[in-house]
């Protein structure tokens, strides 16, 4: 992404955290990708490469991708996705580190500028942000049946 002009804007502070989750659904970055929100149309994953991703993809990748599939167009923060792992020492951070390192191979090995399924990052109050994943049904039917390939 190139350098952009940057413009001051001032809003009441009340409304304060309600804009910064709206500027986040207009480019959304999760571990130094941005999204744009029109990703998912670009079909840029072929079942070719979802195959290839599903067979290079660790064991706690291919949990939140199965735990995605299972419940598709659903919204799952990393938190849920975090018990979705099933691990003890697994939490919300743990997942946010999976889905940067997958987000550097979409980039590096993939060269893509999308995920194979919906980002999106809410703001929440007090600034906080929330990492929420969902897959459409017809990807996940694709993945469901790669991973069970796999396995």
């Amino acid at each position: 992404m190139g350098i952009e002009e940057l413009v001051a804007v001032f809003v009441p502070r009340r409304h304060l955290s309600k804009v910064y989750g709206y500027i986040a659904t207009l480019d959304m970055e999760v571990g130094g990708v941005t999204t744009p929100r029109s990703a998912l149309d670009a079909n840029e994953w072929s079942e070719a490469l979802l195959r290839r991703m599903v067979n290079e993809s660790s064991p706690a990748l291919l949990k939140i991708l199965k735990a995605l599939a299972d419940r598709p167009l659903k919204w799952q923060s990393t938190h849920e996705l975090a018990v979705a792992v099933d691990s003890p020492d697994v939490t919300w951070n743990t997942i946010s580190g999976t889905l940067g390192a997958f987000n550097r191979r979409i980039k590096g090995r993939y060269k893509l500028g999308s995920w194979p399924f919906e980002v999106r990052v809410d703001i929440g109050e007090k600034g906080a942000r929330l990492t929420q994943c969902r897959m459409t049904k017809e990807r996940a039917t694709v993945i469901m049946r790669l991973i069970s390939e796999r396995e």
